[in-house]
């Protein structure tokens, strides 16, 4: 191919992924944004022209519907679709043939928005591998310690997840999962794509999340969480602000104190079906 005919081609595919995106201006929260937060909008703009580029073979067949849902929960979410705070992912329905896209957050957006509700002071959370040096105390004293290899050499395979939280009201929460319960999470979750693309962020994520679980509720969180829920494929579970309301009266400045209940041991077993 001549380079005029190549000059032609990559011409042309500018301006249909510029024509596909300027659609974004046309959503309803954008007319807020452009007021609001103009930067945020131009990220979520440039992140979809991005993403369009990667799928130019597809991204006009995508489901109109879907691409003005999955761009309105960024905007919604206030939260870049970057691959650090959310992600887009175009998911084939077989059973419909149509492809579908779908926002969802990725852990960094997870802790964007619950830094938002004003009820954490600290969120710490990583992965810890075999040649790290990692302690922990799950009793009175409440920490964690996680230190890389002193040579700083190859840290070898993943051994668990943890979360460390710090509430604003000066609890701790401390959370670990073994690997073996984040990969059972994993297999019953349809987003299998972005699992194996970035395994490291969804199982902190999963931590991060289970975690929550332990924290006083706030309405904007807990939506979040369960549009992540439905978009991995878990069953829907129904919110009650009366109980959030309830939880948020609570301190909550301690765990159970059973050890083995969160103690990252082969023994334990994944009781829940969430990531």
């Amino acid at each position: 191919m001549s380079e005029e005919k190549k000059e032609i081609v990559k011409l042309t595919a500018d301006q249909a992924v510029a024509k596909y995106a300027n659609r974004i201006s046309d959503f309803p929260l954008a007319e807020f944004l452009e007021k609001e937060n103009p930067k945020l909008l131009a990220n979520i703009k440039a992140e979809f022209k991005n993403l369009c580029f990667k799928n130019l073979k597809t991204f006009q067949q995508w489901e109109p519907n879907s691409v003005r849902d999955a761009i309105n929960k960024c905007m919604q979410w206030e939260l870049v679709p970057n691959s650090i705070q959310a992600c887009l992912l175009p998911y084939h329905d077989k059973k419909n043939n149509v492809t579908n896209l779908t926002f969802q957050a990725m852990y960094q957006g997870l802790l964007e928005v619950a830094y938002r509700t004003g009820l954490f002071k600290d969120i710490s959370a990583n992965m810890v591998r075999q040649n790290d040096i990692f302690s922990y105390d799950l009793g009175s004293e409440k920490f964690t310690s996680h230190k890389l290899p002193d040579d700083f050499g190859d840290r070898g395979k993943p051994l668990c997840v943890y979360a460390d939280i710090t509430l604003a009201n000066g609890g701790k929460i401390i959370k670990i999962m073994n690997i073996k319960e984040v990969d059972a999470i994993k297999a019953r979750a349809k987003t299998q794509m972005v699992w194996n693309s970035d395994y490291e962020q969804m199982a902190i994520k999963t931590v991060i999340k289970q975690a929550f679980k332990l924290c006083p509720k706030s309405e904007s969180l807990t939506q979040l969480i369960q549009e992540d829920n439905e978009v991995s494929g878990f069953e829907k579970i129904e919110r009650s602000t009366e109980k959030a309301d309830a939880l948020n009266a609570l301190v909550f400045d301690s765990l159970p104190t059973k050890e083995e209940d969160t103690k990252p041991t082969e023994k334990n077993q994944v009781v829940e079906a969430e990531i």
